[in-house]
């Protein structure tokens, strides 16, 4: 039996049940600060999105300055494009969390 969350059928039914696709989904990201990660969580982002340009997003930094979480609205056409950029944003350095 799989575990893995992303895998589930259930993800892609949570998804479809609270969206209407194509449609925006908000995606955070969570990681540590230190290391460039802000820079490497975006381009990977852009990458998989195929955009020319860094898409809009904010970002903030805990009081202690060690994490920083990313928010982002991109247009998705399916739940199955945004569990794939969930796997790919889990596999970016400093990477924490992605909801």
């Amino acid at each position: 039996m799989d575990d893995d969350p992303l895998e589930s059928g259930d993800a892609i039914r949570l998804l479809e049940e609270t969206h209407c696709f194509p449609c925006e989904v908000m995606v955070k990201v969570i990681g540590h600060t230190q290391g460039g990660f802000v820079e490497r969580a975006l381009e990977a982002i852009r990458d998989f999105l195929s955009l020319a340009d860094v898409p809009e997003y904010r970002s903030r930094v805990t009081p202690n300055g060690k994490y920083t979480s990313i928010t982002l609205e991109p247009r998705f056409d399916s739940a199955g494009d945004v569990l794939r950029l969930y796997r790919r944003m889990q596999a970016v350095e400093g990477v924490i969390m992605v909801m």
